[in-house]
């Protein structure tokens, strides 16, 4: 009887200890083909679900990169990051007058569909965003997803 509820106890432990896998995303035609034909020279790109549509994340000229793609194939937007120092002024001047010397662990431009252009950066576990021009347009804190003012 201890031999049984040995094993099964390993067993449970076993079952616990592993990740699940991730589900592989199958992408259609049209969204391929579109980023294909944006990123000829992509490789490695790495495809996920996001609001129901399809985002790919890889590097381009050494630079992480995501574009989201709709199912029909139109880019709803694509985030690239970039260094804090090319980042509009007045988004490092927020964060040096706001955040109490923290320092900006990561900073991606984000173009919409339309060309609307927005930045996105890492402080802590927060993302702060930014308008084209720079200007504070709110946060997200990173773990719940929650937009926060």
């Amino acid at each position: 009887m201890k031999v049984v509820l040995a094993s099964i106890v390993f067993l449970m432990f076993t079952m616990m200890s592993c990740k699940p896998s991730e589900a592989k995303v199958n992408v259609p035609d049209a969204v391929k083909a579109k980023f294909s034909s944006m990123y000829p020279k992509a490789e490695h790109a790495e495809w996920e679900m996001e609001d129901g549509n399809y985002e790919a994340s890889f590097k381009e000229e050494k630079m992480e990169t995501s574009v989201i793609i709709s199912p029909d194939g139109n880019v709803v937007e694509t985030e690239t990051s970039v260094d804090a120092a090319m980042l509009p002024q007045p988004v490092n001047d927020y964060v040096a007058s706001q955040l109490g010397g923290k320092k900006i662990s990561s900073a991606e431009k984000i173009v919409s569909a339309t060309g609307m252009v927005s930045y996105e950066v890492e402080v802590g576990e927060t993302d702060y965003l930014f308008d084209s021009n720079g200007q504070f347009t709110g946060k997200e804190a990173e773990e719940k997803g929650e937009e926060k003012e």
